[in-house]
């Protein structure tokens, strides 16, 4: 970014065009130059430059899963859209609170009343947008889903199928699929892969799909014993995912694939660079998932027989490490610690016990597959 330092409002419209041009949304590197985009569009006090620079950084923080960051971004930018909504992009606007709604629901500090508010919300303004039930009645089922209400989740799939596609609706292949997480979660693998054999083919790659896909079905050849698919699917998963990024859902499947498969130098690294996110504010629904896979990667590590196992963790006080480093049963004893006060949290919020039973289901299948 050459324009910098900028001192006028049409300096820094040049350089916010100059930036869109060379975009770089997956790599995360121009994120900062995006924020000093925003610093000087505040101190010029300069609105409609601000509302378009706090666009583009909400589109880094969706790749860069920095979901914290996305919710607190984007009721700025929908009161501004409130205020004037022929002066700012509403529809896009709109378009970002599916991704609000999702990952608002999967956090057990927000509460229950909160989720269903803002979910109120949301469907009112695609009912006035027209869109209609069809891709309501899909986000519907997830918020259902993940709350544990699986009855009306059910229904809401009945409606999905039932409704035809209106306007506004962004890619109707991504839609085909979106039951991927919800049979993953359950145990229906053969499902699973049936449904995904549009992204395992190639047919589907478009919005992360072989992101999520991939390693989904990953974890379901594992699971039904399809090991030569399994190691096949891994290695085509970890060509799209960034251990420096906070995949945890995807990077849960492959921390269980190293622990089943003895490869414990690649899960103690991927460990390692996951952790902090993990750590970090994100949603409590993808860190249950991979503290549920952490758990059987180290309980498996120390059947092989190791007591302590070198990790560079700064900051990291749960556990503490002696010169040996850090010793695996301990670490089995906070990934299980965590989990389960994750599931706990999770079912406080959603009034019932979907997570506890559905954890302790999981953690039985893991750790009665092997190779």
């Amino acid at each position: 970014m050459k324009q910098l330092p900028i001192t006028t409002a049409e300096e820094l419209k040049q350089a916010i065009v100059h930036f869109e041009e060379h975009a770089d949304y997956v790599s995360g590197y121009q994120e900062k130059i995006a924020e000093k985009l925003l610093w000087k569009a505040q101190e010029l006090k300069n609105i409609d430059l601000e509302f378009e620079v706090r666009a583009m950084l909400i589109s880094y923080y969706n790749n860069r899963h920095k979901d914290d960051q996305m919710l607190a971004t984007f009721p700025w930018l929908l009161q501004r859209c409130d205020e004037d909504r022929e002066r700012f992009n509403y529809k896009y606007i709109l378009r970002l609170y599916r991704l609000i709604i999702t990952i608002g629901q999967q956090y057990s500090a927000i509460p229950k009343t909160r989720v269903i508010e803002l979910f109120d919300d949301f469907e009112r303004r695609y009912r006035e947008m027209g869109v209609g039930e069809k891709m309501i009645s899909h986000y519907k089922f997830y918020l259902y889903s993940e709350m544990g209400e699986i009855e009306r989740a059910e229904k809401e799939y009945a409606v999905w199928q039932a409704a035809s596609y209106a306007v506004f609706f962004p890619c109707k292949k991504c839609d085909e699929v979106f039951l991927d997480a919800y049979l993953a979660a359950e145990g229906r693998y053969e499902e699973l892969l049936e449904l995904l054999q549009p992204v395992l083919d190639g047919r589907i790659t478009c919005h992360g799909n072989e992101l999520f896909g991939l390693h989904q079905a990953m974890l379901a050849c594992m699971m039904l014993g399809r090991w030569e698919e399994a190691t096949m699917y891994e290695v085509r998963s970890r060509k799209h995912l960034d251990p420096d990024v906070g995949y945890l859902y995807a990077f849960s499947s492959h921390l269980l694939y190293y622990g089943i498969t003895g490869a414990f130098e690649k899960g103690r690294i991927l460990f390692e660079k996951q952790l902090p996110h993990a750590r970090e504010s994100v949603p409590d629904l993808p860190r249950l998932k991979f503290f549920t896979a952490s758990q059987e990667f180290f309980s498996r590590l120390h059947r092989s027989g190791r007591t302590f196992v070198h990790l560079k963790l700064p900051g990291f006080t749960a556990v503490q490490a002696g010169e040996n480093g850090y010793e695996v049963d301990a670490l089995v004893s906070y990934c299980r610690d965590e989990m389960n006060r994750l599931t706990e949290a999770l079912d406080r919020r959603n009034e019932n016990d979907y997570y506890r039973k559905q954890t302790a289901s999981l953690v039985e299948r893991y750790a009665t597959t092997e190779k």
